[in-house]
């Protein structure tokens, strides 16, 4: 891809379903006695779901990378794909995964979160307009991913603000992070509050430290605009890419949002 932005970070995107899996996943800060349910579910859903997939995750090693990918086609219709790359931190994870507990977070057994990822399956298979879910999971290099088909924008926006509608944790953090009308595809984004992981006992720098998020969204028509100057445009204009470290986002030194303008 040509470099029409200024960012020289980096991005491969989208989410999967071990993080939501392990989002799912209540965790215990055993000194404070505080419970947190995690069930913060895929896509649109912001940083703090990645944030919360991190603590578990990161906590061993902060390195993964987090890949948003979709298709939209003129009608509005399209797929995504949701990709959880854990393998920079396969060794620690291998290692972890053995142990009942790590500062202060349960570790969830492989069998708990192939459950919780089939459960999340077939929410979103009974969601109207959703459709081909698949879940990919490669426990030898921890790598997780989540692919399915939309009639419309708006379909996908619904079908995961249901999906998140059943846990009552995880309502402020949804919002439309998809919008397509007139030759015009938005990626929305909510700038998120970090004081309430004040409490945690690792940092939440240190959480994202070597954690990035990688956005590529392509089009069937050339884009003739973009809003956000960090994506990076394609050879033949037809698709952008977004790559940025978790840091910079609870930094707020970048943002997700951004409208492309197609031919």
């Amino acid at each position: 891809m040509s470099n029409n932005s200024d960012t020289s970070v980096p991005m491969t995107l989208y989410i999967e379903c071990f993080g939501i899996i392990l989002a799912s996943v209540k965790l215990r800060n055993k000194s404070k006695k505080l419970k947190r349910n995690l069930r913060v579910s895929s896509t649109c859903k912001i940083l703090k779901f990645y944030l919360l997939l991190a603590a578990i995750t990161a906590v061993l090693s902060g390195c993964f990378d987090f890949v948003e990918e979709i298709k939209l086609h003129d009608n509005g219709s399209g797929a995504v794909k949701y990709k959880l790359n854990l393998s920079k931190s396969k060794t620690k994870i291998g290692g972890i995964m053995l142990m009942d507990s790590i500062r202060g977070f349960p570790v969830p057994s492989k069998e708990k979160i192939q459950k919780k990822l089939s459960e999340m399956k077939s929410l979103l298979n009974g969601q109207e307009g959703i459709s081909n879910v698949k879940i990919t999971e490669n426990w030898s290099e921890y790598i997780f991913q989540l692919t399915m088909d939309f009639e419309h924008v708006n379909k996908l926006n619904l079908a995961l603000k249901k999906t998140l509608a059943k846990e009552e944790k995880a309502k402020k953090y949804v919002y439309d992070a998809y919008s397509y009308s007139e030759s015009k595809f938005s990626r929305n984004y909510i700038a998120q509050d970090y004081n309430e992981f004040s409490q945690w006992k690792t940092d939440v720098s240190t959480v994202l430290e070597g954690a990035n998020l990688i956005l590529i969204h392509r089009f069937d028509e050339p884009i003739v605009s973009k809003e956000n100057a960090k994506y990076m445009l394609s050879k033949n204009s037809k698709s952008v890419m977004f790559r940025a470290s978790f840091l910079d986002l609870k930094e707020k030194k970048v943002t997700l949002q951004n409208t492309v303008s197609l031919k």
